[in-house]
C-alpha cells in the first residue's frame, strides 16, 4: 500500500508547522480584513496609527504592537 499524498512522508511536527510565509499571509488577512477598501489608503492609515512614536518608519515594537492590535502576537524575533 502507498501514501494517498507526498505529505505523508513528512514527520508529524513537520505537518502542522506554523512557517513564515504562514505568518505573512495571516499579517496580510488582517490588515486587508482592517482596511475599508482594501487598497493603499487605507493600508496607509493602518501603518500610521502602528507608527507610535510618529517618525514614519515602523520599529520592531511598533510593529509588534500594531500586529497585537489586530490579533496576531508575535515574539521580538519574528517581527525581526
Amino acid at each position: 500500500m502507498t501514501a494517498p499524498g507526498p505529505q505523508y512522508s513528512l514527520p508529524i511536527e513537520e505537518l502542522n508547522k506554523y512557517t513564515i510565509q504562514d505568518m505573512i499571509n495571516d499579517i496580510k488577512a488582517k490588515i486587508f480584513e482592517r482596511s475599508a477598501s482594501g487598497g493603499l489608503r487605507g493600508l496607509s492609515k493602518i501603518f500610521k496609527a502602528m507608527d507610535h512614536n510618529n517618525n514614519g518608519k515602523l520599529d520592531v515594537d511598533d510593529f509588534r504592537w500594531g500586529l497585537m492590535d489586530f490579533g496576531l502576537s508575535l515574539t521580538k524575533t519574528e517581527a525581526q
